[in-house]
């Protein structure tokens, strides 16, 4: 409800898909080989198995799919978001640029 509001004051209600996601799942099997592009944007550091998260989204991914992971400085020191870049290519993802974003830690993923 609280998405559905800000969406609809930033005029960007109709370009969203909303989905309610399971404690154990993002819940978008339906989607496998098809996604171009994946924003993880602080959000690892909620999950509870962030290998589970980075499977889904890379089976999500089509060929030539990327992902970009970032995760905020202020709450994830270096090394803890070292951590999840290493547990995203053991889930099959591989990292291929250290990215720039102010005040985060980030990279771009691929298959």
């Amino acid at each position: 409800d609280s998405l559905a509001r800000r969406a609809r004051r930033a005029h960007v209600l109709d370009r969203i898909e909303m989905r309610r996601c399971e404690a154990g799942s993002l819940c978008i099997t339906e989607f496998h080989g098809q996604i171009h592009f994946a924003l993880l944007f602080a959000v690892i550091h909620e999950v509870d198995i962030a290998a589970r998260l980075f499977t889904e989204v890379r089976d999500a991914l089509r060929p030539g799919g990327r992902v970009l992971f970032a995760e905020p400085k202020g709450h994830i020191p270096r090394n803890a978001f070292d951590e999840s870049v290493s547990v995203a290519e053991r889930s099959g993802l591989r990292k291929i640029d250290g990215l720039r974003i102010p005040w985060s830690h980030a990279a771009l993923l691929e298959p």
